[in-house]
């Protein structure tokens, strides 16, 4: 069996295991990335280094997800319950993020989940690959659950401590805020503009001033 088919095989074993607050996202997310080839998961869309590729959203995702796991792996590890206290300024963020469920644009990843290098995969490998993370994700936080229960199992570096329910909502959100980031890359690709626009704007500094491509996190 090839790669592609023993990770795509495992994806959709762990799908069935998935907690549906986490696995309604990365499905939708799937379902627009499958679509993608590889070539138009390499396409930048606009001029700046500060925008990213389709397959560089997927890696930031991607890096996102383990860095959670291993705060989590690290907790459970150590059967630590106590944490550092949510400061004000983290629990005025916290409170937006889950009442308004999405997240600014425009705030830039920090540069350990910047993506700078990578294998350019076709969508259908990069959707195997997210889904087994979401997969792993999902089986610590259940770990979390039996050993924490309520209490918080883990700290985010701009949240501060969250509970198991907290990192799922938190996932699901931030997949969906890169889901139309994702999107636009794609279309960006498909329906690349002319290359003349291109130089124009350069020089008008107005490409892409909507700050939906911007790499954020």
């Amino acid at each position: 069996m090839s790669r592609l088919g023993r990770e795509e095989g495992t994806a959709i074993n762990q799908t069935r295991q998935i907690h549906p607050v986490l696995l309604n996202a990365l499905n939708s997310f799937r379902e627009v990335l499958e679509s993608a080839s590889l070539d138009e998961l390499q396409v930048v869309p606009g001029i700046s280094a500060q925008y990213w590729c389709g397959q560089q959203v997927v890696e930031h995702l991607l890096m996102t997800m383990e860095r959670s796991r291993l705060e989590l792996t690290k907790h459970l590890e150590q059967k630590r319950l106590r944490m550092g206290k949510r400061s004000f300024l983290q629990t005025v963020i916290k409170s937006h993020l889950f009442w308004f469920r999405n997240m600014p644009r425009g705030i830039i990843a920090p540069r350990s989940l910047r993506p700078t290098e990578w294998t350019p995969m076709s969508g259908a490998e990069l959707s195997a690959r997210v889904m087994n993370a979401g997969g792993d994700l999902d089986a610590v936080l259940v770990n979390s659950r039996r050993v924490f229960g309520m209490e918080p199992c883990g700290e985010h570096w701009m949240y501060g401590p969250l509970r198991v329910e907290d990192w799922r909502a938190y996932h699901a959100i931030h997949i969906n805020h890169h889901l139309k980031q994702l999107k636009s890359a794609i279309s960006y690709a498909k329906n690349p503009p002319a290359p003349v626009d291109q130089s124009l704007d350069a020089l008008s500094g107005t490409w892409f001033t909507d700050s939906k491509y911007k790499s954020t996190d």
